[in-house]
């Protein structure tokens, strides 16, 4: 079986660089993912990400193992290594923590990335040798100091090992995040024999998207690695009239419209969802994008802390950080709680759990999701809970674990959900919560149009291909659109581009909830990469 997700990667992979701009036109990410980060990472690959960013920490925090594991596969289906951009990071003090699993002793590389009783410099530089071990490199494209917030004298020694790493060819480019102190950032900027490349930033909108710092990085021609764009502090950006008007103008999701107004900022963004259709429609907005912004949108969104049509969501419940006491950005006290319904309208029991929180102990003691709650054919589950929070649900006969990040023959249903608080109770009785969640035979499919081109339609075809019945579902805009639609197990969609040429492909259940179909990309990309065996033309 591993053969043929090799080949059926090495097919997505040549399809993915037809339409993959430069190397650095968005890195993904890879906190948070665990023992996922293998899938989550080929994901990205097959959908043209060719950057990639990682950190010599935990398993469950960081998994750089997991990456280079992933990456070492892309270049067996067909990726050359100077296509790939790898990046990670030396994080100081790591080793102490009790969930790094570093033991009290002599150093055990294959156990912790640095010994924790050594002097900092040799910290540095045994983390280097770890990372690439763990990434499979012989050189790192770029390795970066992680929470740049030392003492001078810390930070300086810090720096002078990375100048000599780089210097010995152990790191291509070296880079600091974190660097928060702008006085400080100039000083080691000052006396730096190795300019840094990179500035790796969470970026927040009520103080211009950390204009002080990014001013800097123009200054030196430094590039600004900008992430953290939907942290709950956000929140309210993608709720303002201003950035849902030009969403709907460029009919996009509002979360593309921040990413590309960070590439006409000049900063790259570095995204990380593990979702699949987030990540096609975030380099989908990355490389297609930003031209169509305008200058006088470009300034708006970069002040939209601060301009008319920004400060606050449109239903007035979320302000931007600090405009009024204790506000942060997202849904507070009594508006951050929700609450919602799930029927199981099938046949057999399902499971539902909470997904764990990123940067959450539970997530490191728990894994993905906490214990599970049973749901019998036919019942239903109320549940009270908050804005942001996500859930998992599956088929009971699979075990009380959440079947995630399966491959081949071995995948099975799971539907995502997460709690958008934003979203308010119908006042019409009897209607329930636009938050309900019913279970039942359907699901959902997200096209996402990767193509530079035109728009592609998608049809409903039954369980055939036959032309002659084809109902039309509606249409995924060129450079990065979407279109969802609810089928069921087994149904065929037809997808016609411009120039009249049809493709189909038959979905299954078994491929997730929601599941993502790229179109436009000259071959088919449905969450896994064997679905291009299934993908034809009529």
């Amino acid at each position: 079986m591993r053969w043929l997700l090799i080949l059926g990667l090495a097919f997505a992979i040549s399809k993915a660089q037809q339409h993959s701009s430069t190397q650095l036109s968005i890195m993904y990410g890879g906190a948070w993912k665990g023992p996922h980060a293998e899938q989550n990472v080929l994901d990205a690959v097959a959908l043209g990400y060719r950057a990639f960013d990682t950190a010599n920490v935990y398993a469950a925090s960081y998994n750089e193992t997991a990456m280079g594991v992933a990456l070492e596969r892309a270049v067996a289906a067909g990726l050359r290594r100077d296509e790939l951009f790898v990046q990670t990071k030396f994080t100081p003090g790591v080793a102490k923590s009790p969930a790094s699993g570093c033991v009290d002793g002599p150093w055990d590389p294959s156990v912790c990335m640095f010994d924790k009783n050594a002097d900092l410099a040799t910290q540095v530089r045994q983390s280097a040798q770890t990372s690439l071990a763990h990434l499979r490199v012989g050189q790192l494209d770029s390795l970066v100091l992680h929470e740049s917030r030392q003492s001078w004298q810390d930070l300086l020694l810090i720096w002078r090992t990375l100048e000599e790493l780089h210097r010995e060819g152990k790191a291509a480019r070296i880079g600091l995040s974190h660097i928060h102190d702008a006085n400080m950032f100039r000083r080691l900027l000052g006396v730096a024999k190795i300019k840094p490349s990179f500035v790796q930033h969470p970026i927040f909108a009520y103080n211009g998207w950390d204009r002080e710092i990014r001013m800097i990085c123009r200054e030196h021609g430094i590039v600004f690695q900008a992430y953290s764009l939907n942290h709950p502090e956000n929140d309210f950006v993608y709720q303002t009239e201003a950035v849902q008007q030009i969403a709907r103008r460029l009919d996009r999701t509002p979360q593309q419209v921040i990413v590309a107004m960070t590439k006409r900022l000049g900063l790259l963004p570095l995204v990380g969802p593990q979702d699949s259709i987030f990540q096609a429609q975030a380099i989908g907005a990355a490389e297609h994008l930003p031209d169509l912004l305008t200058e006088s949108e470009v300034h708006t969104l970069e002040n939209i802390g601060s301009v008319a049509g920004g400060v606050v969501s449109s239903d007035g419940r979320a302000k931007v950080r600090g405009s009024d006491r204790s506000t942060d950005g997202t849904l507070q006290g009594d508006d951050a709680r929700a609450s919602f319904t799930v029927t199981n309208q099938l046949s057999s029991d399902i499971y539902m759990a909470w997904q764990t929180p990123d940067h959450s102990h539970m997530r490191t003691e728990k894994g993905m999701h906490a214990d599970a709650d049973r749901i019998v054919a036919g019942g239903t589950r109320n549940t009270n809970t908050f804005h942001r929070h996500g859930f998992y649900f599956w088929d009971a006969v699979d075990g009380n674990a959440a079947p995630l990040y399966r491959e081949g023959a071995d995948k099975r249903w799971v539907r995502r959900a997460r709690v958008n608080g934003f979203l308010r109770s119908k006042l019409q009785s009897g209607e329930g919560s636009p938050l309900d969640i019913v279970i039942d035979n359907s699901f959902k499919v997200v096209v996402v149009n990767l193509g530079r081109g035109g728009d592609i339609e998608v049809f409903f075809a039954g369980n055939d291909t036959g032309v002659d019945k084809l109902t039309s579902l509606g249409t995924a805009k060129g450079s990065g659109g979407s279109l969802d639609i609810n089928t069921l197990d087994g149904q065929t969609l037809v997808y016609k581009d411009t120039s009249g040429t049809s493709k189909w492909a038959r979905v299954r259940r078994s491929d997730g909830d929601p599941q993502l179909l790229t179109v436009g990309m000259n071959s088919l990309k449905m969450d896994n990469y064997d679905r291009d065996a299934r993908d034809g033309e009529l």
